[in-house]
C-alpha cells in the first residue's frame, strides 16, 4: 500500500510545471498578463493569460485538471484596478476584481467567489514567477493557495 501512495504524494508536492504555466506570446503588441488563480480549497488552479485592453481583449487558459477556460478583461483604469470574468467548459465561472500593486510592485492580486461558491484567489502579472518570488520571502515562486502553497520552480 505504501508503494501506491508515495507517487502520488511525490507528485502533489513537485512544482508546477512549466508546461501548465501560460506564457505571452513573443511577437506580439498587445499589452499582456499571466494569470494564476487558486480555486477552492482543494488544491485546483487556473492558469492562464490575459492579452489586450479594451473591448478586443480575452483570457484563456486551462484548469489543472485540463478543462479549457475563457474570459474577458477589464480595465477601471490604466494602472490601479481589473477586472477577469472566467468561463470553463466544466461550468466553472466566476468574475473577480484585482488591484494591482503599483508602482512598487508589478503584479495584481483579487479575491472573489466563483457562482457555485467555491473562492477564486487571483494572481495577475507580465512575469508571474518574478513577482510571486518577491511575494514569497525567500525568492521561491509559489502560488499561495488556501490549502498550501503550490510550487512554481
Amino acid at each position: 500500500m505504501f508503494r501506491l501512495i508515495l507517487p502520488v504524494i511525490i507528485f502533489a508536492g513537485g512544482p508546477l510545471g512549466a508546461q501548465y504555466l501560460e506564457t505571452c506570446p513573443t511577437n506580439n503588441e498587445q499589452p499582456c498578463d499571466q494569470i494564476l488563480a487558486c480555486i477552492g480549497t482543494d488544491g485546483q488552479w487556473f492558469s492562464g493569460i490575459a492579452l489586450g485592453f479594451g473591448p478586443l481583449n480575452s483570457v484563456v487558459g486551462t484548469l489543472d485538471n485540463g478543462i479549457a477556460c475563457t474570459g474577458q478583461r477589464m480595465h477601471y483604469n490604466k494602472t490601479l484596478t481589473g477586472q477577469i470574468t472566467l468561463e470553463c467548459t466544466d461550468e466553472t465561472q466566476g468574475t473577480v476584481v484585482y488591484e494591482n500593486h503599483a508602482p512598487h510592485q508589478t503584479y495584481g492580486t483579487g479575491h472573489a467567489q466563483l457562482d457555485d461558491g467555491r473562492a477564486f484567489e487571483v494572481w495577475v502579472a507580465q512575469d508571474i514567477k518574478s513577482a510571486l518570488r518577491v511575494v514569497s520571502g525567500d525568492g521561491n515562486a509559489r502560488l499561495l493557495c488556501p490549502d498550501g502553497a503550490i510550487r512554481l520552480d
